[in-house]
């Protein structure tokens, strides 16, 4: 099981977020620098935990050459 850490600043940067619905159907979150002004500082925690979850590119599979 995975758990936030005891952290307060993370907790304020990840309640800090809005989304309002768009007329095309998208969402839209608050847009990191109002994020900034909002916490006087950079969600650089947020940043950290959400790219824990962010899918890489395929790695690519590179053959070797046998000599």
């Amino acid at each position: 099981m995975a758990m936030l850490p005891p952290n307060n600043m993370l907790l304020d940067e990840l309640r800090a977020p809005t989304y309002e619905k768009l007329k095309n159907g998208k969402i839209q979150i608050t847009h990191k620098d109002k994020l900034r002004q909002l916490l006087h500082r950079s969600p650089d925690r947020a940043d950290a935990l959400r790219l824990t979850f962010t899918p890489i590119n395929k790695a690519r599979v590179i053959q070797l050459i046998e000599r």
